[in-house]
């Protein structure tokens, strides 16, 4: 389980959910089936492995993938 909190909005991944303030979301299918997910919240945008989440929905972005890999 991974758990982040920041700036007023609560986050966590559990198995293939993410939970965003209360509210669960199904995770996207990893693109290399690794191990593990990778959460990072910044400036007030949410990376979840190389997708960025908004409004609800999950799309690919090289600045997902960048916070994913560094």
């Amino acid at each position: 389980m991974i758990y982040s909190r920041q700036k007023g909005h609560v986050l966590i991944i559990d198995g293939n959910t993410l939970v965003y303030d209360g509210t669960r979301y199904d995770l996207p299918k990893r693109i290399w089936n690794r191990n593990g997910r990778s959460l990072v919240q910044a400036n007030n945008k949410v990376y979840v492995d190389e997708y960025a989440f908004k409004n609800g929905k999950f799309r690919w972005s090289f600045i997902g993938l960048f916070h994913k890999l560094f």
